[in-house]
């Protein structure tokens, strides 16, 4: 969705927060819902109280799952979707080098030590322009960009800098708490699961998924007998050819369009990080470029190793791809996608 945003704003002018706006919703199918917040609940204040201990190292796995047991709720942690749960059960823990604290039972980390009420409703967070230069930043728009701002840019920037001292008020108390509401629904429909109306072209796609499912690829061969090779082999992938420098060709199912091409920037042993190129199949290949402040830097983006198709291969002299390699992405990407 995020690389959607930025090739759009690539593309179009945003001179405002409704520009903005306007853009993002337009950036990707279905259109996206964006709201303007001016009251944001301190759920950081109503929780804090309630936390078992400090968190840390929190920022490094990607996949967390969070389940209630025996009463409290508990939270596991993987680093990548193949990798089995953390913290191992305490009949496994002997042969593995992770520990645990004894608090930590066998089925994961206690987060909270006890539950928030959800009666109790928290307060706004008191919104602060203390860390806003709000004169600074009054004069460098006009002065900086106000000879490319439209009329109506200019209108609205003045506006803005007029009301500023609105941002700062939020109603005297919050009257509803959406997270009760949400909870309450869910309990109701458990209660009354609603009736599933499946449409044709839904039923259609789950009889695919099935037929996937219970599709037997197994071949067993012994010497010359059987000699077929199956449609589907379970092949170990050697990634060490795949080196800084070198062009790579991946295949990531959040980016629609294909082929996704870059160069590698550095590696280690499970992911990659590439400096993602624009073009077509049968077009110039370019390096991508975002703007930080003024001044360009590479798009570069982490990919796990597993994502990558194809490798150590080069462009022609004029920057497009090679038929030969042209024609084994396209086998591997119609291998891939699903249609």
């Amino acid at each position: 969705m995020f690389s959607k945003i930025a090739s759009q704003l690539r593309k179009t002018n945003a001179y405002t927060l409704q520009d903005l706006m306007h853009t993002v919703r337009g950036s990707y199918t279905p259109a996206i819902n964006t709201e303007l917040l001016t009251e944001v609940y301190n759920v950081k204040q109503w929780i804090e109280p309630h936390i078992a201990g400090t968190f840390g190292g929190h920022s490094k796995p990607h996949n967390f799952r969070f389940r209630r047991v025996n009463g409290k709720v508990k939270m596991n942690y993987r680093k990548w979707s193949t990798l089995p749960w953390k913290p191992v059960r305490k009949n496994d823990a002997e042969d593995s080098d992770d520990e645990m604290n004894e608090a930590d039972e066998s089925d994961g980390l206690v987060c909270l030590k006890t539950i928030p009420s959800l009666d109790e409703i928290p307060e706004w967070v008191i919104p602060s322009l203390e860390k806003l230069d709000v004169d600074a930043v009054r004069k460098h728009v006009p002065n900086s960009y106000g000879h490319r701002l439209p009329d109506y840019a200019k209108a609205s920037w003045r506006d803005f800098f007029d009301n500023i001292k609105k941002y700062e008020q939020v109603p005297e108390e919050a009257s509803t708490w959406p997270l009760k509401e949400i909870v309450d629904y869910c309990n109701n429909r458990r209660k009354s699961p609603p009736e599933v109306n499946v449409t044709g072209q839904t039923e259609e796609r789950v009889e695919k998924l099935a037929a996937i499912i219970e599709e037997d690829n197994t071949h067993v061969t012994i010497g010359k007998q059987g000699k077929r090779q199956p449609r589907h082999v379970e092949t170990v992938v050697d990634f060490s050819s795949l080196a800084a420098g070198s062009f790579v060709a991946v295949y990531c199912p959040d980016y629609t369009e294909v082929p996704q091409i870059g160069k590698v920037v550095s590696r280690d042993e499970e992911t990659f990080n590439i400096h993602w190129y624009s073009g077509k199949w049968d077009s110039v290949w370019s390096p991508c470029y975002v703007t930080q402040g003024r001044k360009k830097q590479p798009w570069v983006d982490q990919q796990v190793l597993a994502s990558a198709i194809l490798w150590d291969f080069n462009l022609t002299a004029g920057r497009k791809l090679k038929a030969k390699i042209k024609n084994i992405l396209k086998a591997k990407y119609a291998s891939l996608v699903v249609q």
